[in-house]
């Protein structure tokens, strides 16, 4: 089952997010690199004037108090004041810088660009005398072919040269002419810029891989998994590289840095908002928590509710209520008067408040087992399995158990290896049905005590000691439980096992025929016990076996029928010859080989090669026309095999469309002859077939017919006088007809017969010529359509043709 991450983020998970979040957040707002060009270089001076220039005040604090140190440019120099005002030496000023840990780097130029306050305006919209704030303003701007170039005045008497496209940016112009050109990039691959989108995205990549890397080698340290090491990684890097863009696309710039490509508007706090913003929802897209939950099912018949409460409201819906109708309704509801006009669906045993009892079932024990008790619960509250042949009664490991219990009544019981739990808690039914039964028994296969501890540690596993207790529940149809468990307790030897390894079943039967050219077929042993299997086509030591198979060797890996599998592919197999294989196994693989056991004698196992399926016959043949005198009209499928794997028997499928999953079989199959009776309407139809033999070979065919109904009698189209004595009339159709003297009301073979000289054909009949006789002539068709039982196909007389 896939959660997105945000709704079932653990305390690590969300600890990991913050951190990643915070460290791109400080990384966006930092200041760039400066670049390697002199920061204390003063540009040329033009006056010596003592005017005050620019100023800029540190703060810091000593014994609680809070100091100044202010640096100030008075007449083109830079000079340090202290918080009396007084001016304080170089030597002081590095001590007080080194001690407070302040930043003088810059000195003149650094002080003289920290006071532009229009930096962002572009160089296009200066003009002469524009007032810049802070004594400083515009003295030369001019434009050739787009390149701006001019000066700006500061106090003191000082020129600054600034020069640019027209999109340069004011700050970033007298950033490059004192020597404080921005430079952003990679410095240690020397990979560096001075334009503002590009020394940003240089930036965002080279903090991204910092911060990839650390997630990746901090995040699996603190519990996370990798599906989450790798949506934070690509998240920190989607936010740092989304917020550097915006910034570099929108981004106000600073006093010595250019400013965003498409504007200045975005400040690096709103920049650093966004990527946090993208980083969480990449983050949500793309993490996905696995989360596995166990559901258990079992295929059972269905169960109506306990008791009977319900068991009036049969028939209440207006249809009658039958036996099936009334048992749905509740465990205890019965048709009484099954068939009468008292007939009703009523609770039976209504007033039960008694569970059902339980007795050892003596017949559903194993041969050479007994029950130390036979007594019934209550009170008895269970009895012990134990082995007659056994030093220590307990039952042989890997070795079939049945056992059970007899109830008093139908009853539904479970079973369980933990006592004190309730019925519907209980995990397993009785043998394995859920039915309300009197005779319930159970079978099971029980690994050695050796076994269990190989795979999981005695003090683990339930039985590592041997020792089971099984208890059982039952309840009636009313729901009456037993409270307390019956108990089945027995022993698996702990002995050595002595046992070679017994192959019980195969997946494909023993002598079973294979497809015609099948040179290799897959085949499964079913062995009792974990075990190592081989097989060859000579019979062989286990050692000298050259095929391996692939087994279940842990013992859990049993399967439904609690035997251990081992598959392989069997080769070289001939057709139209019988083929012979032999296995062999080895049990306990987990062990020296001087404890196992090993199979002395082969399991042989025969395979019969075949030949190839053939249809040889089937009916209607292609493009016959069928015809009947009814709307429906009932017509057999017929279907002829030969060959394969047993003379031509096998299993034949019938389908009017041909798609793979419409082939039903046919009503008489499963030998060389097939057929199928249908009832079809007057149309054209296709029909496939398909035969598949035992081995799997099989054959395909299609007929294609059409079928025409006649429903009408045949009439009479020509009639006269031939020669001196005949009668001659001629029919529509081939048909058989008579005749009367007397009457219409006369079937035709009771008629006097009008002779036919075409017998194939039978369309024209003659009858006696008598002058003045009237002749009732009836007619029908090959289909038995005629005239009503009083009715004639033509009456004439014989005066007419005189």
């Amino acid at each position: 089952m896939k959660k997105r991450g945000l709704g079932i983020l653990s305390g690590v998970q969300i600890f990991l997010l913050i951190v990643s979040m915070i460290s791109f957040s400080w990384i966006l707002g930092q200041p760039s690199f400066v670049s390697a060009q002199s920061a204390t270089q003063s540009p040329t001076r033009t006056g010596g004037t003592n005017s005050v220039g620019y100023s800029k005040i540190h703060t810091y604090s000593v014994d609680g108090e809070t100091q100044t140190l202010t640096q100030k440019v008075i007449g083109g120099e830079l000079k340090y004041y202290g918080n009396d005002g007084e001016i304080i030496g170089d030597g002081v000023v590095k001590g007080i810088a080194t001690k407070n840990n302040l930043d003088l780097s810059g000195g003149y130029n650094y002080v003289v660009q920290s006071s532009l306050t229009k930096s962002n305006l572009q160089l296009s919209s200066l003009k002469v005398g524009q007032d810049l704030g802070n004594g400083l303003t515009i003295k030369e701007i001019g434009n050739i072919d787009g390149k701006y170039a001019g000066t700006v005045s500061v106090p003191g008497g000082q020129e600054i040269p600034i020069e640019g496209s027209g999109s340069t940016r004011l700050g970033s112009a007298t950033a490059k002419s004192l020597g404080l050109t921005k430079e952003r990039g990679i410095p240690a691959l020397g990979i560096t810029t001075t334009n503002f989108l590009g020394g940003h995205l240089l930036e965002g990549l080279t903090w991204s891989l910092f911060v990839v890397g650390a997630i990746q080698l901090i995040a699996p340290l603190l519990g996370a998994d990798s599906d989450m090491t790798n949506a934070l990684s690509v998240a920190a890097t989607a936010g740092i590289m989304s917020g550097k863009l915006a910034y570099g696309l929108f981004g106000a710039g600073t006093s010595t840095a250019d400013a965003g490509l498409l504007g200045s508007w975005l400040s690096p706090t709103y920049a650093t908002g966004i990527g946090i913003a993208v980083a969480v929802v990449v983050f949500v897209a793309l993490y996905k928590k696995d989360s596995k939950k166990v559901i258990e099912f079992q295929c059972n018949p269905y169960e109506p509710p306990l008791g009977g409460a319900d068991c009036n409201k049969c028939g209440s819906d207006g249809l009658p209520c039958s036996e099936y109708r009334c048992r749905s309704l509740g465990q205890a509801c019965e048709l009484l008067n099954s068939g009468s006009k008292e007939e009703k669906c009523v609770w039976v045993s209504k007033d039960d408040v008694r569970a059902p009892t339980m007795t050892p079932s003596t017949s559903a024990l194993t041969e050479r087992h007994k029950y130390t008790n036979h007594e019934t619960r209550p009170p008895s509250l269970g009895t012990k399995i134990v082995r007659d042949d056994s030093t220590n009664g307990c039952i042989k490991p890997f070795t079939p158990l049945t056992f059970g219990v007899v109830t008093n009544e139908p009853a539904q019981c479970k079973i369980d290896i933990g006592n004190m739990k309730k019925f519907d808690e209980m995990k397993f039914f009785l043998g394995e049905t859920n039915l309300f039964l009197e005779n319930h028994t159970q079978e099971m296969r029980l690994p050695s005590p050796d076994a269990i501890a190989e795979f999981g540690g005695e003090e683990l596993i339930i039985g590592a000691d041997g020792i089971y207790d099984f208890y059982v529940k039952c309840q009636d149809k009313n729901g009456n439980v037993n409270e307390e468990d019956f108990v089945f307790s027995f022993c698996v030897d702990p002995t050595p096992d002595t046992t070679p390894p017994i192959i019980e079943d195969t997946s494909i039967r023993d002598g079973s025929p294979v497809a015609f050219n099948s040179e290799k077929i897959d085949l499964s042993l079913f062995v009792n016990e974990p075990a190592e299997c081989k097989w060859s086509v000579q019979d062989k030591a286990f050692l000298d076996m050259e095929n391996n198979m692939s087994c279940s060797t842990e013992v859990y890996q049993q399967n439904a029928n609690q035997l251990y599998s081992c598959s392989t592919q069997l080769t070289g197999i001939k057709d139209r010859e019988e083929n012979s294989f032999y296995f062999r196994c080895k049990d306990q693989p987990n062990k020296p080989d001087n404890e196992r056991n090993v199979n002395t004698q082969s399991k042989k196992f025969t395979l019969l090669g075949s030949q190839e399926l053939n249809i040889i016959r089937f009916s209607p043949e292609a493009n016959k026309t069928l015809f009947d005198s009814t709307e429906s009209v009932r017509l057999t499928l017929e279907v002829e095999t030969s060959n394969g794997a047993n003379e031509g028997q096998s299993i034949c499928y019938i389908s009017p469309s041909g798609n793979p999953d419409s082939y039903i079989a046919m009503s008489d199959t499963n030998s060389f002859k097939h057929s199928q009776l249908l009832v079809l309407p007057a149309g054209t139809y296709n029909y496939y077939f398909r035969c598949i033999d035992a081995g799997g070979n099989s054959d395909e065919a299609i007929t294609n017919f059409q079928i025409e109904t006649d429903n009408k009698a045949p009439f009479i189209t020509r009639l006269y006088k031939e020669g001196v004595d005949a009668l001659k009339i001629i029919t529509n159709e081939k048909a058989e007809c008579s005749y009367s003297i007397n009457t219409c009301n006369f079937e035709v073979a009771d008629g006097i017969d009008m002779r036919t000289l075409d017998v194939e054909k039978k369309v024209i009949h003659f009858a006696e010529w008598k002058t003045g006789q009237t002749y009732h002539i009836k007619c029908a068709d090959e289909f038995g359509n005629q005239p009503a039982p009083d009715a004639c196909t033509i009456q004439i007389s014989a005066s007419t043709f005189e």
